[in-house]
């Protein structure tokens, strides 16, 4: 998820950032980063693996309510963190070095003209440990970051579709298209960062970790895929927060 994978396919890693065809057609930042707090309603975690963990987890601290819910922090208040999480986005137009990988990542966009049309959506989540380390508490979270990054891009997806238009994620574990026929590349989210946004890494052993701005390393990075229009991106992403606060609402009230 943080390592850039070793694999026989090839992958954008090998790719040199900065390329002279990729001079000519850098990538385009369409949105910067925005961070918001996105809630995910009862039938949401209901479909996680560790739907147990959070319920259970809920419970037991269901007395501590004293968290700031604006706050870009790791909350202490477990009911507030596991049910729902910080998340960045920003949208992207790949340069043209980026978009010849993309179509051997996703191969029914190759020879069509929705390649043009391909935006690039990265996203992180605010962890409340860092996920460098490796003991049963990050590799628990990392597992439900992973449920609730799969829910939204599925949410995501199903509702760009439902407008006439594709969308896809790749799997943050192994760099291929989720909905998608496998290509002959896979898209490891650390160098889509480093490219897109310029965000730094740090080594740790042999793998290389994204340092967000903020967060440091405790996030959990992912990418969205879309060919619809910016104004449809935002339209979709705003609703999707909207609906599912209203729906918290309800569930509360």
């Amino acid at each position: 998820m943080f390592c850039t994978l070793p694999s026989p396919s090839p992958s954008l890693a090998a790719v040199p950032s900065g390329s002279p065809m990729e001079r000519k057609a850098p990538p385009v930042e369409l949105i910067e980063p925005i961070v918001f707090r996105y809630p995910f309603t009862a039938q949401d975690l209901k479909q996680s693996d560790y739907y147990s963990q959070i319920v259970g987890s809920c419970k037991k601290s269901s007395s501590n309510s004293n968290s700031d819910p604006t706050s870009d922090s790791p909350s202490t208040d477990s009911t507030h963190s596991l049910t729902s999480t910080t998340m960045q986005v920003s949208v992207h137009t790949p340069g043209r070095h980026l978009k010849k990988e993309l179509a051997l990542v996703f191969p029914e966009l190759k020879n069509s003209k929705h390649l043009d049309q391909l935006l690039v959506i990265p996203t992180f989540q605010l962890s409340r440990h860092d996920l460098v380390a490796v003991t049963p508490e990050t590799n628990l979270e990392r597992n439900i970051l992973l449920d609730y990054i799969y829910i939204f891009g599925q949410k995501f997806r199903d509702n760009i579709a439902a407008l006439g238009y594709w969308a896809d994620m790749t799997d943050p574990a192994s760099g291929y298209p989720i909905y998608s026929d496998r290509g002959a590349a896979l898209y490891p989210d650390v160098d889509g960062a480093i490219r897109l946004l310029k965000y730094q890494t740090i080594l740790a052993g042999c793998c290389k970790v994204l340092r967000h701005p903020k967060w440091g390393t405790k996030n959990y990075p992912a990418t969205l895929f879309t060919t619809a229009p910016l104004p449809v991106v935002e339209q979709v992403l705003s609703a999707m927060i909207s609906s599912n606060l209203e729906s918290c609402a309800k569930e509360h009230n």
